[in-house]
């Protein structure tokens, strides 16, 4: 049986939180499961994580906490279709509060559509007194039809003389329900193979 997340070791549940991946869902009878370690580890190296053994893990996690706001965006986020408004978490330098940003959604059937934000005029999140760097939550709008889309934010006018910041994130948006079949959503009775993994 696969060891449980549960009794896994504390750092591989903090990286799998800072990489936003749940370590636990409902089923369809309404149970809760707890995913596996091994299915965590394997969700990380996919994300080009080592996370091998316990001390890359701890490596890892620690390179995380110790430049959160390297990265001006994570690479990844998954939104329910109609979602009224999608939220993400930008990690704003001091410096670029005041620049203006540029953004595009570029959606999976090729229409784009886009605008400019402040950071400073961004909803703050935990921001801190002596930090570099300033969570800010960016809302561009409700959350696009199902499919894989790209965000793409960057600092078009800074407002300082550093280089400027630019992130890309995947934006993936699921269906509310499984495709169904047209004879199984007439109740019809159908025959076939059926395979899950």
């Amino acid at each position: 049986m696969e060891e449980k997340l549960e009794a896994a070791a504390p750092a591989i549940n903090r990286l799998a939180a800072r990489c936003g991946i749940e370590t636990e869902y409902w089923n369809i009878w309404g149970e809760k499961q707890v995913v596996s370690r091994r299915t965590i580890v394997a969700l990380l190296q996919a994300m080009g994580l080592a996370v091998e053994s316990e001390s890359d893990t701890v490596r890892v996690l620690a390179k995380t906490e110790e430049e959160p706001g390297k990265r001006l965006v994570d690479p990844v986020r998954v939104f329910a279709e109609n979602t009224p408004a999608i939220r993400i978490l930008l990690h704003v330098p001091i410096r670029s509060l005041d620049s203006t940003f540029e953004w595009t959604l570029i959606q999976e059937n090729g229409r784009q559509h886009g605008g400019t934000f402040l950071p400073s005029q961004l909803e703050q999140k935990n921001p801190e007194a002596r930090a570099h760097f300033v969570k800010c939550i960016f809302e561009p709008g409700p959350a696009p039809e199902p499919g894989y889309h790209w965000l793409e934010i960057r600092e078009s006018h800074p407002s300082h003389d550093g280089p400027p910041r630019a992130g890309r994130l995947r934006l993936i948006v699921a269906p509310n329900l499984c495709h169904m079949p047209a004879g199984l959503a007439e109740k019809q009775r159908a025959w076939g193979p059926a395979l899950q993994s």
